[in-house]
């Protein structure tokens, strides 16, 4: 039976996308992420519901969605609902699946009564449609509705003015503006002096049809944008199967859409994971980011691995957001050839080859130095430690079989990384709890 456990510890152990661990602290065990699953079942529970599902959403245990999806509606703490919306839109990027709770959250509910959910909400409609590239992110109902929702707000003058300024922000970023192009964020907006008058008039033009122009360059006002090098916009696409079948080099705007279309059907007639690699060669992967990543709740371990491929080895996106992967380095119950698991040791090491993140490789460390663990999951997790301290693949054992665990590891590559361990430098930031009004400011 397992001892009484603290909640608020396990929250700060949970790892997913860089969040601080403590040196000597492990991460999470499966029975301790089943743990907190049990405890927030619970009628009555005796730990906070917000520590539970933050707990859950750092840990990047995306099977328990729906068990999380259920303190969306929660009037006996909104800073539980609070929770609840950030780990499905931010931790677990699913913001897709729902825009209409977002729309609601935005619109206000009765019981959030310091506006603590609206402002997340806020927040969250703005990155969303910044993810989405001019020309389709509006052809979704409910992303027309969140931007008309964004300029509503901010206009009307009855409104609360730190929610004005929440939407005004959220606009900004909808439409391209970086933090820095902003006001600072730590202080009220000044609703009179401080609104750039370009960024509302590119919503009112987004509304109305016309692509973003007046802050990308790359389509300056009064020109066609400029085709890419080599791709003809007035043939046709070719057929779907043969696009599927790959080796046609980078598929064009039409080709791309094609795919993507058939992607986006509920039963789309082609195979979702040929789908999902063919927009690996999309003509411009950020238009489509958001469509692959939705898949990062499936339970099919070839959607799951084939959207792994595409964002962090196609598209490089592993060194912004390692949260992609990390989160499935944690054996899923679904993946149970460890398919997924292998890549995300895999990704881990080429990410950490190229940067730091102390806790990342102690998680390498702590799967190779498991003897429970899959000899597969021990051998990959030596690899990505090897490749993490600078390693070559030609200084490796072949891939095409298994490392000796006892003759072919190297000792001096775990005394490099233990070393980098315990070296000094600061660790990956993160927040870990938003206890409190997000309204103190």
């Amino acid at each position: 039976m397992m001892a009484m456990l603290d909640f608020e510890e396990l929250l700060q152990r949970a790892r997913w996308g860089g969040t601080v661990l403590a040196e000597g602290r492990q991460p999470l065990t499966e029975a301790e992420v089943e743990a907190v699953a049990e405890e927030l079942r619970k009628p009555e529970p005796q730990a906070d519901p917000e520590i539970l599902i933050l707990t859950l959403g750092r840990a990047g245990a995306l099977r328990y969605r729906e068990l999380v999806e259920g303190f969306l509606a929660y009037p006996e703490d909104p800073m539980v609902a609070r929770a609840a919306l950030e780990v499905l839109c931010d931790d677990w990027s699913m913001s897709a699946g729902y825009l209409d709770v977002v729309a609601t959250f935005i619109e206000g509910v009765a019981w959030d009564d310091e506006g603590d959910v609206r402002l997340l909400a806020l927040s969250r409609a703005g990155e969303h449609l910044r993810e989405r590239p001019p020309g389709e992110r509006l052809r979704e109902q409910g992303e027309r509705g969140l931007l008309e929702l964004l300029l509503r707000v901010f206009r009307d003058p009855e409104d609360d003015p730190i929610d004005r300024g929440s939407a005004y922000f959220a606009l900004a970023r909808a439409l391209g503006r970086d933090h820095d192009e902003l006001p600072s964020a730590a202080r009220r907006l000044n609703l009179e002096t401080e609104i750039d008058p370009q960024v509302l008039e590119e919503a009112e033009r987004w509304l109305g049809g016309e692509a973003k122009q007046a802050h990308e360059p790359s389509a300056a006002r009064g020109q066609s944008p400029t085709p890419a090098p080599g791709e003809d916009r007035g043939a046709p696409p070719r057929p779907l199967a043969e696009l599927l079948a790959g080796g046609g080099g980078p598929l064009t705007q039409a080709e791309s859409a094609v795919v993507a279309e058939e992607l986006r059907k509920p039963e789309p007639q082609a195979d979702r994971e040929a789908l999902i690699l063919a927009l690996g060669r999309a003509d411009d992967p950020r238009r489509y980011e958001h469509l692959v990543m939705s898949f990062v709740g499936s339970e099919d371990p070839r959607l799951v691995r084939a959207m792994l491929k595409v964002l962090c080895e196609e598209w490089g996106m592993a060194e912004e957001s390692p949260g992609l992967f990390v989160g499935f380095i944690h054996a899923q119950p679904w993946d149970e050839q460890g398919q997924v698991r292998l890549l995300a040791l895999r990704l881990a090491g080429e990410y950490l080859r190229e940067g730091s993140d102390r806790d990342l490789l102690e998680l390498l460390l702590g799967v190779f130095r498991d003897p429970e663990e899959e000899r597969s999951a021990r051998e990959a997790a030596y690899r990505a430690l090897a490749r993490a301290v600078g390693r070559d693949h030609d200084e490796l054992p072949s891939a095409a079989r298994e490392i000796d665990l006892e003759a072919e590891v190297d000792p001096r590559v775990l005394e490099e990384a233990e070393r980098a361990c315990a070296g000094p430098g600061p660790p990956t930031a993160g927040s870990l709890s938003r206890r409190g009004s997000s309204r103190e400011r």
